[in-house]
């Protein structure tokens, strides 16, 4: 599930993966594996993803199910 929201959070801001990767400092590949459940996330990484494409994670429970909301872009 966390790929298919992290493909979600990704597509939503309209980022393509090339460019998302080269944000989080990751190969395309990479960042491929983690939408396609194929290779573990870290949640550092997950905040990261999130808060570039504008989202909040919301945990619930035993912090394996979570959902993610959509937040106004503030510049500081």
């Amino acid at each position: 599930m966390i790929g298919k929201t992290i493909k979600y959070m990704r597509n939503k801001k309209g980022i393509k993966q090339g460019e998302l990767a080269k944000i989080l400092n990751v190969e395309r590949t990479t960042l491929s594996g983690y939408e396609t459940e194929r290779r573990k996330v870290d949640f550092e990484t997950v905040q990261k993803i999130a808060k570039v494409c504008n989202y909040q994670l919301f945990f619930e429970g035993n912090n394996e199910k979570f959902k993610c909301e959509d937040v106004e872009r503030k510049d500081i």
